[in-house]
């Protein structure tokens, strides 16, 4: 039963294998502890849709702030780049007046 649970959050939640296994290791060690052995049928019809929801929330949490930054680091350096082109081209055009200050006149 293990099994297709750790399947089950792979596949609908979205977890690697190993972070499966340790949800499931810590829910195991949970139910023994509060209820003696566990009861994966029982545990499935009754919690696992709640547990797959918060997991899935969860998730898209993550992903919406991991895109806010993504987006943020996107315009800094956006703006690094036109700052640094920006003082390139004033360079390029001071070291043109001094290489021939006369030639515009």
């Amino acid at each position: 039963m293990e099994k297709a649970l750790i399947k089950k959050l792979q596949n609908e939640v979205g977890l690697t294998y190993e972070q499966a296994r340790q949800t499931v290791g810590c829910v195991r060690d949970y139910i023994v502890e509060n209820q003696g052995s566990p009861d994966w049928d029982t545990f499935l019809k009754n919690k696992v849709v709640g547990y797959t929801e918060k997991a899935k929330e969860v998730k898209q949490s993550v992903t919406e702030k991991v895109s806010d930054l993504k987006d943020k680091a996107i315009n800094a350096l956006d703006d690094l780049s036109d700052k640094t082109q920006d003082k390139i081209n004033d360079l390029r055009s001071k070291a043109a007046d001094f290489i021939a200050p006369d030639q515009d006149k």
